[in-house]
């Protein structure tokens, strides 16, 4: 009876040390995510503001995905995602641009020495580099507060390492059950 408990409990730990090289060389594997993006206290020279988010590839060159909203406040405002302002003309990691045609509502983000993994301060009181336009094109509202904030996702290979230590001890809680 000995015996059978001791290759027992060698079965567990041969099969919870293979889980484990296998969730190790898994989770070796370098993991890619797109970032998202948050906006931050952005605010307009005439006192409203824009929330929201967006999306880039995790080398910061291409934007993804867009779901930002701007107030009524000189012009009006305006909710600009991939379906109401499908064009970009964004140059990430400098500057993002969407606008729902032309001439259309369009809202430009410059950041400060570029966008980083981290996020970025928006260029601000610069009526070239981030502001929102009516439009007709002849009215806009200039940024004079703001910056984007990274939002934390987790990366795949975490995901897959986290799932597979799960499963790992799901089935030695069971293998323990059905020995007893």
């Amino acid at each position: 009876m000995r015996n059978l408990r001791i290759r027992s409990i060698a079965g567990i730990v041969k099969s919870f040390l293979a889980t484990a090289a296998l969730a190790m060389a898994l989770g070796s594997v370098e993991g890619r995510a797109d970032m998202v993006f948050v906006l931050s206290d952005v605010t307009f020279d005439d006192g409203t503001s824009a929330t929201g988010t967006f999306k880039t590839n995790d080398a910061l060159n291409a934007l993804l995905d867009w779901d930002i909203t701007t107030v009524n406040g000189s012009i009006a405002g305006f909710h600009y995602t991939p379906l109401t302002a499908p064009t970009s003309n964004s140059s990430i990691p400098s500057i993002l641009v969407v606008e729902d045609g032309v001439p259309g509502h369009l809202i430009q983000l410059t950041f400060d020495g570029g966008l980083t993994a981290a996020g970025a301060q928006i260029k601000m009181n610069d009526s070239f580099a981030s502001f929102e336009q009516f439009p007709d094109g002849n009215f806009k509202r200039v940024v004079i507060r703001g910056s984007v904030v990274a939002q934390a996702v987790p990366e795949p290979s975490s995901l897959l390492t986290s799932g597979v230590a799960a499963i790992a001890g799901l089935g030695m809680w069971r293998r323990r059950r059905r020995a007893v």
